[in-house]
């Protein structure tokens, strides 16, 4: 056997190093372990997300998504679900808030996600501070999530309209999307 190092405790025709309990290394019995705790408790396969809300390179991006008259109902259920997200990944250092003239420098250093999304943790302080709208989509998403269908997301409004005799997939009022 090349590369293992022999143990002569057995006999004249040694044996491996890795069997002899008087030469065996600390390190090799840690890896034995490691290998086993693997085998019995395997790492759960995780949900990778596959869209992001939240995300922006320049201040000027974030003020088109202000909305300061959006529905407080569906504002506060939003940043509720955001902050209770899953970290999906930390950075080091800290994001600073994007609107110019605000002083929040420790904005969040992690991702957060719930399987299906991904936002910057410090996505909610844009939604309290600075009355950020996030999409349609996202919004909608969110609703079911919390078990809050029937909202129109453009105003936020219970649609008069939904209720088991309604299978409209948009508002009857506005017209927009229905989730």
């Amino acid at each position: 056997m090349t590369g293992v190092r022999q143990c002569t405790c057995f006999g004249e025709s040694g044996g491996d190093v890795r069997d002899c309990p008087v030469h065996r290394s600390p390190l090799d019995d840690a890896k034995a372990l490691i290998k086993e705790l693997d085998r019995d408790y395997p790492e759960p396969k995780k949900k990778v997300p596959t869209r992001w809300v939240g995300y922006w390179s320049e201040p000027l991006e974030v003020k088109e998504f202000v909305d300061e008259k959006w529905s407080p109902l569906l504002r506060w259920a939003v940043i509720g679900y955001l902050r209770s997200g899953e970290v999906h990944q930390s950075w080091r250092g800290s994001a600073r808030c994007r609107f110019p003239g605000c002083r929040k420098t420790d904005n969040g250093s992690q991702d957060l996600t719930d399987g299906d999304w991904k936002w910057p943790s410090g996505y909610a302080h844009y939604l309290t501070a600075h009355g950020v709208k996030p999409p349609p989509e996202f919004i909608a998403h969110v609703m079911r999530k919390i078990g809050m269908p029937g909202y129109c997301t453009k105003t936020g409004k219970k649609c008069r309209y939904s209720d088991a005799t309604c299978d409209s997939t948009h508002c009857l009022d506005c017209g927009e999307e229905m989730r």
